[in-house]
């Protein structure tokens, strides 16, 4: 029962998180940017869930990384298969928080184990990538094209004076 909830609840948040937000944060920012306000929003979004400021920051840190690592694996990609990647991937980081670090119980320990596992999900994402930049060159957003003006209509040929032979 566990394991559903925390992948309703990924699901749930990676809708609004992946889904609208990074997407609409792309349109006005480069892609490490918009993943990484995202994730100062996701964080900022769990600040009551926390146990101290302290661990709180290292949530936020956790939700920084994560959003980091989502914004290139679901660069370039349509809305639904960002989410579903997106949802995916936050569920194993929770899963892996909950069931192989501290229990989910909200200490020290699951604070850092959160930033460890959120971490190891950015590396792992970087080596499958492969390190390439040729992703994030494919999305639309993440340079902004610089714009051209459109070409100028050629000019109508000029039409062939007529020769009279006047005698």
């Amino acid at each position: 029962m566990v394991v559903l909830a925390q992948l309703l609840g990924a699901a749930g948040e990676e809708v609004g998180w992946r889904g609208v937000v990074q997407p609409a944060l792309e349109t006005r920012l480069r892609l490490v940017p918009a993943g990484a306000l995202t994730g100062l929003l996701f964080g900022l979004g769990h600040l009551g869930g926390a146990d101290g400021f302290g661990r709180f920051l290292l949530f936020l840190g956790s939700a920084v990384l994560l959003s980091w690592a989502l914004a290139f694996l679901t660069a370039g990609r349509g809305v639904w298969v960002r989410v579903l990647l997106a949802t995916g991937l936050h569920w194993l980081v929770n899963l892996a928080t909950l069931v192989g670090f501290a229990d989910g119980d909200d200490s020290a320990a699951w604070a850092v184990a959160n930033v460890v596992a959120a971490a190891l999900a950015a590396l792992a994402v970087r080596l499958v990538l492969g390190g390439s930049r040729t992703r994030t060159a494919q999305v639309p957003h993440a340079v902004r094209p610089t714009p051209t003006a459109p070409a100028a209509p050629a000019a109508p040929a000029a039409p062939e004076a007529s020769q009279s032979k006047d005698a």
